[in-house]
């Protein structure tokens, strides 16, 4: 089960779900100057790690995509290691095919954008 940021903070651990959740919620809390056009938690694999993992999906002012792992500290560009099966925004959860790194983040930046 997924813990919400605010337990997550009081508990003062988590694991890659509790961290995506909490750092989702710090960057869209961040005042608009500051924040990313787009924040969401993706849902997938790492390499070829059994299981599935949770990272912070970000695009920043200039359009470039950011993962950020809570689990281990990195924020860095869109690789092929992370292979992402489903978005979670506030109001839905997309799958990967429906926003895929190739087309679906540039359509979201061409105007479809969440307002968060």
């Amino acid at each position: 089960t997924f813990s919400s940021p605010n337990v997550t903070l009081s508990k003062g651990y988590g694991d890659c779900e509790d961290k995506a959740f909490l750092i989702a919620s710090i960057l869209r809390s961040l005042p608009k100057e500051y924040r990313p056009k787009y924040v969401s938690v993706a849902i997938g694999y790492v390499g070829l790690i059994p299981g599935y993992h949770a990272w912070v999906v970000c695009v920043d002012d200039k359009n470039r995509i950011w993962y950020c792992d809570g689990t281990n500290g990195m924020v860095m560009p869109v690789n092929i290691i992370y292979r992402p099966l489903m978005y979670i925004e506030p109001d839905k959860i997309r799958l990967a095919k429906e926003v895929s790194i190739i087309r679906g983040i540039s359509m979201l930046l061409s105007g479809v954008v969440p307002k968060w």
